[in-house]
């Protein structure tokens, strides 16, 4: 974030590409230094084809409230790699990024055209965010990202 601190602007999303509603209540978010159960005692649902936002918190500056505040993990602006994991080792889908890549305040975007467990591990397919979130950073955070190629 540039528009707020990392302790309140970070956030992360994720998109559900199956037909069908997944529930997360139990799977673990981390990241290269840290680890947390996310909503162990209440269902937390992703519908079909929907994002999910994961904030650090309810004033990450993003249009749509977060479903999840992560309070463990921190998204390091060194690099760092993101993690949805079934239990403490068994990884669902996890994103690397390093710093330098963005500017501050501009979020790392997988383009609309490149959803899938493959392409999202390729580089090609992410960008620079263009879209105003709401309160000045760019990302559209639980809202569809644009085309890395429009």
């Amino acid at each position: 974030p540039d528009e707020n601190t990392d302790a309140s602007g970070e956030w992360f999303e994720l998109y559900n590409v199956t037909d069908k509603p997944l529930e997360l209540s139990g799977v673990v978010l981390s990241d290269l230094s840290s680890s947390e159960v996310v909503s162990p005692d209440q269902s937390l649902v992703i519908e079909a084809n929907s994002y999910l936002v994961f904030a650090k918190s309810d004033g990450y500056g993003g249009e749509v409230p977060p479903a999840w505040v992560f309070s463990t993990i921190s998204l390091n602006n060194g690099g760092d790699t993101i993690g949805l994991n079934l239990d403490e080792t068994t990884v669902i889908d996890s994103v690397d990024y390093t710093s330098g890549a963005y500017a501050a305040g501009v979020a790392m975007q997988l383009s609309a055209d490149g959803f899938g467990a493959d392409l999202n591990d390729d580089v090609e397919w992410w960008c620079a965010a263009d879209t105003d979130q709401g309160n000045g950073d760019l990302g559209t955070p639980g809202l569809a990202n644009t085309s890395c190629w429009d």
